[in-house]
């Protein structure tokens, strides 16, 4: 099933609509953002469940991102501008990623990490570091215990 085209919208779109919302909510443009990806993950989860399809935790999502969830994005929206997620490290309850966009919307990503972990009734910790390369940040999550 392939998702409302009000579901998937451009980064053109994305800005207008958050000028918008700045300017009438007077908050943050990064709470936003954040808001609008844990939003996403609910919409995006529930109409594409496949993707979903034996995966046990946010960590195992996470650690799947470009090689599996994004290839499949990709042949559904092929016009989609993703971010690109390389996983640096990994151990049981952490992972560190190098998260590439022209965009840098790190806030949307971190409200899309935060809105996995609810999926799986899981609570994480992640912190987002700019890297000296320009659009790219290493983020942290860290798997709390329940």
């Amino acid at each position: 099933m392939l998702l409302p085209r009000w579901v998937i919208i451009t980064f053109s779109e994305l800005r207008k609509i958050m000028v918008v919302l700045v300017n009438k909510t007077g908050r943050p443009l990064n709470d936003l953002l954040y808001d609008y990806g844990e939003y996403l993950f609910t919409v995006l989860s529930a109409g594409h469940a496949e993707m979903m399809a034996n995966r046990q935790s946010v960590l195992e999502i996470l650690d799947c991102l470009d090689d599996d969830i994004h290839v499949q994005a990709r042949k559904l929206y092929p016009d989609a501008d993703l971010p690109s997620f390389k996983v640096l490290e990994r151990t049981p309850d952490t992972i560190k990623m190098e998260y590439h966009s022209m965009h840098d919307l790190y806030a949307l990503a971190e409200g899309l990490i935060d809105g996995t972990a609810a999926n799986f009734s899981q609570r994480v910790e992640h912190h987002v570091t700019p890297t000296e390369v320009p659009h790219t940040y290493h983020i942290d999550v860290k798997l709390l215990a329940s």
